[in-house]
């Protein structure tokens, strides 16, 4: 009897030792931050450093609303989330593993190629834990900026089209001492050209740029433009 009675507490105690694993729903409040690649999310030209510390890093000129979607790795199944960052009330996920994908775009109204606003993406592996109460999430950047010296311009026009079609033509916004515009979904046009005028509202320059190498998270900023171009030097031959 002894050993029966032994052998009941052990087992007894092992039953309160085992771990509830059931998923249990978590309410988290959501964010993002940026990644530490790409020219954008670090200091650069003096120009550029000013406007990211008082534009971006203020969440000034970044997108206020996201689409998200949450799949379950284990099981599969996926939640859709909308909403605007900082808001106070969170979303509600299960406890457990995810993969998160999605983006967060500002409102664009006849216009989704230069925008007055970053547009950021997101995929990565996330852990919803019980105890979770705050959610950061890494932006990647999904469109590039290009600035100009807002000296001696009346103003910069940016224009995309496809052949048969005239697209359409926007004035650059303005802050501080430069003209500037963010960049993205170039591959769906053809053509992408900038028109610069001067103060006498007479076009100065004009380039079209869709073959160019630029990247999304970087900026491109044009001091000036000219009618002058750079010789390398010659080499020596053999």
């Amino acid at each position: 009897m002894f050993y029966i009675g032994l052998l009941a507490l052990v087992l007894c105690s092992c039953s309160k030792e085992e771990v509830d694993t059931t998923p249990k729903e978590v309410e988290v409040k959501l964010d993002y931050t940026f990644t530490e690649s790409g020219s954008m999310t670090r200091s650069g030209e003096s120009i550029y450093s000013a406007f990211h510390d008082k534009y971006i890093e203020s969440r000034t000129l970044t997108p206020k609303i996201y689409s998200l979607v949450f799949e379950n790795i284990e099981t599969g199944a996926t939640s859709h989330q909308y909403g605007q960052w900082g808001k106070p009330d969170g979303i509600r996920l299960h406890t457990g593993k995810y993969k998160v994908t999605g983006e967060s775009k500002p409102y664009m109204e006849n216009n989704e190629v230069c925008i007055d606003s970053l547009t950021l993406r997101f995929e990565e592996n996330i852990t919803i834990t019980p105890d979770m109460t705050n959610l950061v999430l890494q932006a990647k950047h999904d469109s590039y900026m290009m600035f100009f010296d807002k000296a001696n311009k009346n103003h910069i026009e940016y224009k995309y089209n496809n052949d048969g079609w005239d697209g359409a033509q926007l004035t650059l916004k303005s802050l501080d001492n430069i003209y500037y515009c963010f960049i993205a979904n170039t591959s769906k046009y053809k053509q992408h050209i900038i028109y610069v005028y001067d103060t006498n509202n007479n076009l100065k320059v004009s380039f079209n740029f869709q073959s160019m190498p630029f990247e999304n998270g970087k900026y491109y900023y044009f001091n000036d433009l000219t009618n002058s171009f750079d010789i390398p030097p010659m080499e020596s031959g053999n």
